[in-house]
């Protein structure tokens, strides 16, 4: 009688040279994984900031055209027995110039008149369209206080100066700064900035710059 074959399995597992093949494999794919999630979010962040250039920029400018429009109310002619002098009526725009404007009027809505200025300051936060990067200016001051306003609104990382251009009635350019006798017939205010970005595009490496340019009509 033949004794008894045991049958042996053989046990199979991988090399270690296949688990270094899978090792580098499985680096290579996380190293493209991990590229593409920091590209998407590098990507992401200059898109956001971007947004948010163009936002603040358009919010400031709509607010200052707004406040334009209302420049020269109330006027002497609503209130009899006034001059520019009075302290209840506006004079309308009293100083233009390529980087700024000051005018009165109730822009608040309150009743009360107010001096605002809108100016563009260059680096040193001081002269007026001193070199850029600039940041764009708006404040205001009560008419009957009178003194420096002080400025509640400002938008940053302009890079153009001379932002201010003035037109008459017929759309013809004033030549700026305006002198005293041109100031009346000032009926439109053009606001150009372009602004820069901090945050550089993933792909091309340039700051974004967003341009834009906002109207107000003047009721002088």
């Amino acid at each position: 009688m033949k004794p008894l074959k045991r049958k042996t399995s053989k046990q199979a597992g991988f090399s270690l040279v296949e688990l270094m093949i899978v090792v580098v494999i499985l680096t290579i794919v996380f190293a493209i994984v991990a590229q593409g999630i920091m590209s998407l979010q590098n990507r992401n962040t200059a898109e956001v900031s971007k947004l948010d250039i163009v936002q603040s920029t358009r919010d400031f400018l709509d607010q200052s055209t707004r406040d334009l429009h209302q420049s020269g109310y109330p006027s002497v002619k609503m209130i009899v027995g006034t001059t520019c002098a009075s302290t209840n009526v506006a004079c309308g725009l009293t100083a233009v110039s390529a980087n700024q404007i000051i005018f009165e009027g109730d822009t608040n809505g309150d009743g009360n008149v107010e001096q605002e200025t809108i100016q563009l300051v260059g680096s040193d936060g001081v002269t007026v369209g001193g070199a850029c990067p600039c940041t764009v200016q708006r404040g205001s001051v009560n008419k009957v206080a009178g003194g420096v306003p002080a400025y509640y609104a400002e938008l940053g990382n302009v890079i153009n100066n001379g932002i201010f251009s003035a037109y008459d009635a017929t759309g013809t350019a004033v030549a700026l700064p305006a002198a005293a006798a041109a100031l009346p017939t000032i009926k439109t205010i053009r606001v150009t900035v372009i602004v820069q970005g901090n945050d550089p595009d993933p792909t091309t490496k340039l700051l974004p710059v967003v341009s834009m340019t906002a109207q107000a009509r003047i009721n002088n």
